[in-house]
């Protein structure tokens, strides 16, 4: 509703944190697809909310070089200054787990995370993930060399980070039972 932090009678804003710098910049292009879609719907006339309005979208962007405490302060500066409704597309699971607690205190919507952790234990009411888990991804992967390579031989590669064991043990769970080896 218009009067709600973000939404004027003719806008909506939303925030983007992004790793527009740093070792993982490719993944700040998500930001770019936002915008590219935020500049459709805007060019389509808006989009049309639960009151009845029509809306344009403002996107606020900020970079956090995926570094957390950067995307929790550009969080809190977008929240606090720039009066967003909502964020989109925040990248990377410390990030989210980052903000986890302050957009659950401040009731502020986090859509479509770009993190495959399947619950993040701060913030369950305010954030919902977009990518599909590492443990669902790590069990497709399974069923299709289960069903198309039952003899392989497999090397894994990933990071020794958790995003990496949680895939690797997902994985290995998903192979038991089948003559798939992990080498």
């Amino acid at each position: 509703h218009a009067g709600d932090p973000g939404i004027t009678d003719k806008t909506v804003k939303i925030g983007v944190s992004a790793p527009l710098t740093g070792p993982v910049a490719a993944v700040g292009a998500v930001s770019e697809g936002i915008r590219t879609k935020v500049a459709a719907v805007n060019a389509a006339g808006g989009v049309k909310m639960g009151d009845g309005k029509t809306r344009t979208i403002e996107l606020v962007i900020q970079d956090d070089g995926i570094d957390p405490q950067r995307t929790l302060s550009n969080v809190r500066k977008m929240s606090e200054q720039s009066d967003v409704f909502a964020f989109v597309g925040i990248s990377g699971t410390p990030n989210n787990q980052a903000i986890g607690k302050y957009v659950e205190q401040k009731k502020i919507p986090n859509l479509f995370m770009y993190s495959g952790v399947q619950e993040l234990p701060e913030g369950p009411n305010w954030m919902i993930g977009l990518v599909p888990s590492f443990t669902t991804e790590a069990a497709a992967f399974a069923e299709y060399l289960k069903a198309n390579k039952a003899e392989a031989k497999v090397a894994l590669l990933f990071l020794n980070t958790e995003t990496g064991l949680t895939f690797k043990a997902a994985f290995a769970d998903a192979l038991k039972g089948s003559r798939l080896q992990v080498v």
